[in-house]
């Protein structure tokens, strides 16, 4: 990722970066049960403990960039704010709605960083703000009252009081499925610069970090890990994803050689 030409980047000036969260079940040992606990209501003996982790793939290569490993109780969010450093600016992160908060994209847009996340526990009411085009418009958020878990008072306190996002609604339609009403929250606010259709498509290349995931859970055989131990269950899980990165720098310099898209 750290080599490849500006040809190779989202409209020619973007890195993306696609994060996701996702789990693998451990042996019922106690110490890997008292790191990460049982899944609600399950009682010992009756389950496996379950390591929840957050990735961040590039959207270009597939490789995995960044892993943070939680513990018990740990939420989504904090794992990503946790890994979310190694974004510069003009990078751009796509997110499922599981990331959407107000905190975590007036964080990131404070360093440059763009996001591209679906709206997640907001109301959108397209007859506001400042229309764009059809379904696209900009619309201010007000800060929230409650501060996130996680974040300090400090870190809250320093969040702006208003934040100006675009809302974009799509119809997304899958093979097989039926057709699906998607908002996506960005800010990228230029229309000119990022036309909808363009941050539409970028978003639901999101699914492909889905299929990241199961290639080193289902593919690899990480769904089940085996060690029994949670220290050493944190270097089995980051040996897999050497590995995985390993077989996606091999298909990313076949792609490169034949000159076709990994």
């Amino acid at each position: 990722d750290e080599n490849i030409s500006a040809a190779h980047l989202w409209l020619g000036r973007h890195r993306v970066f696609a994060t996701d969260g996702s789990s693998a079940q451990t042996p019922d040992t106690p110490d890997n049960r008292r790191c990460w606990g049982l899944p609600p209501h399950v009682k010992p003996g009756c389950g496996f403990p379950v390591v929840p982790f957050v990735g961040f793939f590039s959207l270009l290569t597939g490789s995995l960039v960044r892993l943070v490993i939680g513990k018990k109780g740990t939420h989504e969010r904090r794992m990503f704010r946790a890994g979310s450093g190694f974004l510069r600016t003009d990078d751009v992160c796509v997110g499922d709605r599981g990331f959407c908060s107000y905190a975590d994209i007036a964080l990131l847009q404070r360093r440059g960083v763009h996001t591209v996340f679906r709206l997640f526990n907001r109301e959108s009411d397209f007859r506001k703000g400042k229309r764009l085009g059809r379904n696209d418009h900009l619309i201010s958020w007000t800060k929230p009252v409650a501060r996130p878990r996680g974040m300090s008072k400090r870190e809250f306190r320093r969040l702006p009081d208003q934040l100006t996002v675009r809302e974009i609604r799509i119809h997304a339609q899958q093979k097989g499925c039926r057709s699906q009403e998607i908002i996506i929250v960005t800010s990228l606010l230029d229309p000119v610069a990022y036309k909808k259709d363009e941050v539409a498509a970028l978003y639901l290349q999101r699914w492909e970090i889905e299929l990241d995931f199961r290639h080193i859970k289902t593919t690899l055989g990480m769904e089940m890990v085996s060690t029994k131990k949670a220290v050493m269950v944190r270097k089995e899980i980051m040996t897999y994803m050497i590995a995985y990165n390993m077989i996606r720098t091999l298909m990313w310099r076949a792609a490169e050689k034949g000159k076709t898209s990994a």
